[in-house]
């Protein structure tokens, strides 16, 4: 679980919000798996702090020949103790993408990386509120039209008042 007051932040970024989340993955564009640099940039900064990202098998192809282009797919890639890293390493996926977000400025090619590393998220399981991105629009007495990111999702207006009022 995320504890927005405990959790680390680079630089001056918001604290996030609470939210239960695999720890021992992150999701990661297919795109920037495909980017040798990138992908070897980041092994290079989670072996700094005793991480191995292992990374899942490439798209494979079909009995047609073709491949499957679903490059903005995330996918699962796992997080495990770099072999020979000499202390005890506490593998957490948040700490992982904080600090693969702050080496962004020491990075050869920054923005490159910094722009594929803004990509890479955490595995959500479970988060603390929809509303909280979400901005009603009145759409008929006692219901509200809630925009949140794609989704679109009918709700009865005494609920976002009392959500926001919390």
């Amino acid at each position: 679980m995320l504890d927005p007051g405990k959790a680390a932040v680079v630089g001056d970024d918001q604290p996030p919000l609470p939210t239960v989340y695999r720890a021992r993955t992150l999701l990661v564009p297919g795109h920037v798996l495909q980017d040798e640099y990138v992908l070897r940039a980041i092994t290079d900064v989670l072996a700094d702090i005793g991480i191995e990202l292992i990374t899942p098998e490439p798209d494979r192809q079909t009995d047609r020949g073709d491949e499957f282009d679903l490059p903005e797919l995330p996918r699962t890639a796992v997080l495990v103790p770099a072999p020979g890293y000499s202390v005890p390493v506490v593998i957490d996926a948040w700490v992982a993408l904080q600090t693969l977000r702050a080496a962004g400025v020491a990075q050869e090619h920054a923005e490159r990386y910094t722009e594929a590393v803004e990509q890479i998220s955490l595995e959500h399981l479970m988060l603390a509120s929809l509303l909280t991105c979400a901005t009603a629009i009145p759409v008929r007495p006692a219901t509200s039209l809630v925009r949140c990111g794609i989704s679109d999702v009918m709700i009865r207006t005494e609920a976002v008042r009392s959500a926001a009022s919390a």
